[in-house]
């Protein structure tokens, strides 16, 4: 019998790159068939939802829509504190905010964000739905929620930056998962269990991946200004206080649509 085709669906931003990396030499290095399919964070859920990938790097907020899925790794993409790649920009201070636009490409921050701005910042913005293109509708009391590779070149631009996973630690004394990986279930556990030993290797080899993959990124930042966002900002094991985060976190999101 033929082997199954295993779809992984990857975020195409660069703190993933070790994972990719992992995913590489499962290509080269293991009998498994596997394709992976790139997309934002929000389009991975669609994906999932729609049964056209058997795993992928699925947003936080996203697992109460899933239904029947498995959690299936020890390794999630993740902040201690300050993320850098996940903002609130702004020409006003938080409190003068009026409007905010909420990243297309996001799940989890958007949610985030309404639980911040409830709970932590104590204000009451309009919120709007953005489309491509909208950070250059960042202007006046209209701030905007970006998220991924587009906030290394977009930060220096606004004279408030609010990190948001710095202001989730600043609220709960907790890191932050943003993404986890997340599967149908009956993946063969086997594949599992080779899937999290290249993953881990991935992570070990993170110099090694940017030697190789960096390039493909098209960044506007050198090798070292990434190496150091991968490996002082991005935190990629799912450790006991990242599953307290993670509940904490879906409990203000039930709370968010009571």
């Amino acid at each position: 019998m033929e082997q199954q085709t295993i779809k992984i669906g990857l975020v195409s931003y660069l703190n993933t790159l070790p994972f990719v990396h992992g995913i590489d030499l499962i290509q080269k290095q293991s009998q498994w068939k596997i394709e992976t399919i790139h997309a934002y964070p929000s389009k991975c859920t669609e994906l999932f939802k729609d049964n056209k990938i058997d795993l992928g790097i699925i947003p936080v907020g996203a697992l109460p829509q899933l239904g029947n899925y498995q959690i299936i790794s020890n390794y999630c993409l993740g902040a201690k504190q300050k993320v850098d790649s996940v903002l609130l920009l702004s020409h006003t201070p938080i409190e003068k905010i009026e409007t905010i636009l909420l990243d297309y490409q996001s799940n989890s921050s958007v949610l985030m964000t309404k639980i911040l701005a409830h709970y932590f910042w104590k204000i009451n913005p309009q919120w709007k739905k953005a489309e491509k293109g909208f950070e250059n509708k960042i202007s006046g009391t209209t701030a905007g929620v970006v998220i991924g590779d587009r906030t290394f070149s977009l930060k220096n631009q606004f004279p408030y930056v609010f990190d948001l996973a710095e202001a989730w630690y600043q609220f709960q004394k907790l890191p932050f998962v943003f993404a986890l990986w997340v599967a149908k279930p009956n993946l063969p556990e086997q594949f599992i269990n080779d899937f999290n030993f290249f993953l881990s290797t991935g992570i070990q080899q993170i110099p090694q991946a940017l030697d190789t993959f960096l390039n493909n990124y098209n960044l506007a930042i050198n090798y070292d200004i990434a190496l150091n966002y991968l490996t002082k900002r991005m935190v990629y094991d799912y450790t006991p206080d990242m599953q307290k985060s993670k509940d904490k976190f879906l409990s203000f999101v039930k709370n968010l649509s009571d």
